[in-house]
């Protein structure tokens, strides 16, 4: 089975998966290291954390907001429901460069590379500052971060999420699939590709699957299918 689908996925592939992975662990790495900070026990001043915020983002060599002001907008954000502020600030720096003015190919804008239709849903209305930019990224990371509740690794799926996860790559590794009309589902976990590539004619599951597979076979025997529907 792996074999088929590195197969299938192509060298391309792979490539493009270990590129997402990479990016969500040096959020993670970066954004962690101040998860210290953000707990109200920490040891840290006030001060020398958005300081220490600023410093990292005046090192973005794009950046064109006030360092001094979006670390406080940052820390600001965390204390009414936002996300981690130092998990934000790497956010930033990978999603835009800390560029307020950032326009990805795909229309993801501003500081934190919010989609249109993200703004539209979540908040009703687009951004129109830096700031309000800040707010909504920080607001729909947080909610993503909170939805992985129970998850191992809630931060690393939370900014999984943040990014579209399986279903932003799905209709990507529907592409590299040839043409086909009758579609073999080979395992039972990739529902995001499933649900999102064209209908099929027929549709054919696991058989490797006994139990599912001795469903059908009473379900196509008449008398069994009888007995069934009597108990």
């Amino acid at each position: 089975m792996l074999k088929e689908f590195s197969r299938v996925l192509g060298w391309t592939g792979w490539v493009a998966i270990i590129v997402i992975l990479m990016m969500v662990t040096a959020v993670v790495r970066t954004g962690c290291s101040g998860q210290a900070r953000a707990d109200p026990s920490s040891k840290y001043p006030v001060n020398d954390r958005r300081r220490a915020i600023a410093d990292y983002i005046r090192t973005a060599p794009r950046c064109d907001v006030d360092p001094d002001a979006a670390a406080n907008a940052l820390v600001a954000l965390e204390s009414i429901g936002g996300a981690n502020a130092e998990l934000m600030a790497a956010l930033v720096r990978i999603e835009s460069q800390w560029r307020s003015t950032a326009v990805s190919r795909s229309g993801a804008r501003g500081l934190v590379q919010i989609m249109p239709g993200t703004s539209r849903r979540q908040f009703n209305h687009l951004p129109r500052t830096w700031g309000m930019n800040l707010y909504q990224g920080s607001t729909y990371l947080q909610g993503c971060i909170a939805g992985q509740r129970g998850h191992k690794e809630p931060v690393r799926a939370g900014l999984m999420r943040y990014h579209g996860g399986k279903w932003r790559i799905a209709p990507w590794i529907i592409a590299q699939f040839p043409e086909h009309r009758i579609y073999v589902e080979p395992f039972g976990g990739a529902g995001s590709v499933l649900m999102r590539k064209p209908r099929s004619f027929a549709e054919v599951y696991n058989d490797l699957d006994g139990d599912v597979v001795n469903v059908f076979r009473v379900l196509r025997d008449h008398n069994q299918a009888h007995r069934l529907r009597t108990l």
